[in-house]
């Protein structure tokens, strides 16, 4: 299996986001929707949690985030959403 190595160097040139940026991006992007919406949180919650994961914390520093800040404000909003759920549920909503 061929080594996949990305470094910040390598994603952004002479001041502009290479098309690698937007890739992570987006797989961030799907992470947070399948934690929100789907069934496959672990591997979701793995991915986000993980402070190993450079690629995360990459796209969070491209974004202006510190990268574990990112990941409390998306535990935060996450926990908010469920409540809101329960809640409505609570309701008949």
């Amino acid at each position: 299996m061929a080594e996949f190595d990305v470094h910040a160097d390598s994603i952004t040139q002479e001041g502009r986001r290479m098309p690698e940026f937007y890739l992570w991006l987006r797989v961030t992007v799907e992470v947070l929707f399948a934690l929100q919406n789907c069934g496959k949180q672990d591997s979701a919650r793995a991915w986000i949690e993980d402070r190993d994961n450079f690629l995360f914390d990459f796209v969070a520093d491209e974004l202006g985030y510190r990268p574990d800040a990112l990941r409390k404000r998306i535990r935060e909003a996450l926990e908010r959403s469920r409540t809101l759920k329960r809640n409505r549920d609570k309701e008949g909503h």
